[in-house]
């Protein structure tokens, strides 16, 4: 699936003629190594995405002030849901309230496809095709930096305030994941 436009709500999947040939061919042009370790770099990158994914929505919750957000706490859907309702709150404009509506539209378009294609590559899952994970990390990625760019252009300050938060956001992982003492 090749993420063009946006708006586009297409489902995660692969054509009903794709075959093992194709899959192979496509994963050998995306990853390195032996061919064994396609379909676990493929659920690494997934796992990337939705860990930037994740961050862009910690920023944009930060960026409007919800600094308890910033330590990796709630779901993503929840994240989704409060930097709307925080958008909404005040709008700008319409428009800048029907911009956002649609960026948050497409991230949960994307978590929801993750949460349906992911369980499927579970031990004892159906998952096959090596191109559905590639697909669903593009997709991950495509929302995020879409909603990251909405954030840079909507808002002046943003591209200041996250050059600062990036390093702190590292700092409280670093910390999260630091070994207490006390462990």
């Amino acid at each position: 699936m090749e993420i063009n436009n946006y708006i586009d709500r297409t489902p995660v999947g692969v054509p009903p003629d794709w075959t093992s040939e194709k899959d192979l061919e496509t994963a050998r042009a995306f990853f390195d190594g032996p061919e064994s370790d396609y379909l676990e770099q493929a659920i690494s990158r997934v796992e990337r995405s939705l860990g930037e994914f994740g961050q862009v929505l910690d920023a944009g919750l930060a960026f409007f002030g919800q600094h308890t957000c910033a330590i990796p706490t709630g779901s993503a859907l929840q994240k989704i849901e409060n930097l709307e309702r925080i958008v909404l709150a005040q709008p700008r404009s319409e428009q800048y309230a029907a911009r956002f509506k649609e960026h948050l539209a497409y991230c949960r378009f994307a978590l929801s496809e993750y949460l349906r294609v992911i369980v499927t590559y579970a031990p004892g899952g159906r998952g096959l095709w090596i191109q559905t994970l590639i697909d669903l990390g593009d997709l991950l990625l495509t929302a995020m930096m879409n909603l990251e760019e909405g954030f840079r252009c909507e808002h002046d300050d943003y591209s200041n305030f996250i050059s600062k938060w990036v390093n702190t956001y590292a700092d409280l992982i670093e910390l999260w994941h630091a070994p207490r003492d006390w462990q």
